[in-house]
């Protein structure tokens, strides 16, 4: 993964903030994650996350921009 942020010339950081400007402060509620060539993040939940929106029966759709 440092590999890869490197080539995008982001840092642990950097990505973290990203992620928790989205409410997600774990890289474990992470399945995958894309910076778009707008240098905007998008994530799809990890499945963890998934069951954890059904245990509380709240329908979440996840559209970040």
């Amino acid at each position: 993964m440092e590999n890869a942020l490197r080539k995008l010339r982001l840092d642990m950081d950097s990505l973290n903030t990203m992620l928790r400007q989205k409410n997600i402060f774990s890289l474990k509620d992470v399945r995958h994650a894309i910076v778009e060539t707008n240098g905007s993040l998008s994530v799809v939940p990890s499945e963890s996350k998934t069951v954890l929106n059904s245990y509380f029966s709240v329908k979440v759709h996840y559209v970040w921009k």
